[in-house]
């Protein structure tokens, strides 16, 4: 509802009578649309978004998750390419392994697979 409109609407109530009670009611509500109103206009202009308490939550905790996958299929990456400098192609065992390997596990395997005589030992040391 434009300011404009709204005026000529309180301006139709106070000449409409009825209890003042009533009427600051009413009044109150042409307020609180005309409020809201501009926010909305404010908003679209300024292309303005607004972000919850909770959407700001899920959104930090999204990043942390994004931020230890990243790493976990980093370490993995890296560890491939020193298994497979040692020791050749890796079977599809060994894939599967590094795909599937929690953090604490491709640690360990990255210190194995500088002593470990075998791939088989790299991953038997865990």
């Amino acid at each position: 509802m434009p300011l404009r409109d709204g005026v000529d609407e309180m301006n139709r109530l106070r000449c409409w009578g009825g209890s003042w009670h009533l009427n600051y009611f009413v009044l109150r509500v042409i307020v609180d649309i005309l409020l809201i109103d501009g926010i909305e206009t404010i908003e679209e202009r300024e292309k303005m978004q607004y972000v919850t308490s909770v959407e700001r939550i899920g959104i930090a905790k999204g990043r942390v998750v994004g931020r230890v996958e990243g790493r976990v299929e980093g370490e993995a990456r890296i560890l491939k390419r020193q298994l497979e400098r040692r020791f050749g192609v890796l079977p599809e065992w060994a894939s599967d392994q590094l795909v599937n390997a929690k953090e604490e596990e491709l640690e360990a395997w990255s210190v194995a697979v500088l002593t470990a005589p075998t791939l088989d030992a790299v991953f038997r040391e865990c």
